[in-house]
């Protein structure tokens, strides 16, 4: 701002002697020189972190009070950040999980044999993350929410002659939260590790195929922990 003042000022100024109205002049360019450096400085620095991420890991989460279970399976992950606060993550998940003992849990055959249905699942999400860490760091820790889709497939629970029952999956979409971080061990390579509370509102028709009883299982909120590895760049 110093040379935008002297340059206001400078017609107004009396008369100086060419020594001095050329070290006005050195004094108004060393100015303007200073500014701009700072100013590319200020961009360059901000631009110099890594904003785009890939990485692989193993997600395990369970139900509450729910008939799934034991939903592990590997991951696909992405994201990019727009700043040093914000960024969008996009994940991709496989699972093969039990829903657990239909013919007790949703018929009310106590008396049958425990006998689960492997039912497989794909998910896609997409989360808007809110850092709270400088980027470029050793650390990275992060909280944010975001909604997704969930396909799971059908599967069977068959112990004859007592159990004989299908379960079909319908889509539906997601909603969840997360809390996460990262470590840097060396160079673009990171440990991560992430909290996720999730609630899906896809849906399970079960058919009992012995009797030709019905039951649907709607919607089902879980959490599970996610650890990876990403590659920052």
């Amino acid at each position: 701002m110093l040379h935008l003042a002297l340059v206001v000022l400078w017609p107004v100024l009396p008369a100086q002697s060419p020594v001095v109205a050329q070290d006005l002049s050195l004094a108004v360019e060393f100015v303007a020189r200073e500014e701009v450096s700072t100013v590319l400085d200020s961009q360059e620095g901000s631009a110099s972190f890594p904003r785009w991420s890939v990485g692989v890991g193993v997600d395990i989460w369970t139900g509450f009070g729910s008939v799934f279970n034991d939903v592990v399976g590997p991951s696909l992950r992405g994201s990019y950040r727009f700043d040093g606060r914000w960024s969008v993550a996009l994940s991709l998940f496989k699972s093969d999980f039990d829903f657990e003992d239909p013919a007790d849990n949703l018929f009310g055959q106590s008396g049958t044999p425990v006998t689960d249905a492997s039912i497989d699942l794909f998910m896609v999400s997409a989360t808007a993350r809110r850092h709270f860490l400088e980027p470029g760091g050793t650390f990275d820790l992060y909280v944010g929410a975001g909604l997704g889709a969930a396909f799971p497939d059908s599967g069977e629970a068959v112990n004859l002659p007592q159990v004989d029952i299908e379960v079909e999956g319908s889509a539906g979409p997601e909603i969840h939260i997360v809390v996460g971080g990262a470590w840097r061990m060396f160079g673009p390579f990171h440990l991560t590790a992430e909290l996720r509370l999730m609630h899906s509102f896809t849906e399970f028709e079960a058919e009992d195929r012995l009797t030709g009883e019905t039951e649907t299982e709607s919607g089902w909120t879980g959490y599970g922990l996610g650890l990876g590895l990403e590659f920052r760049f």
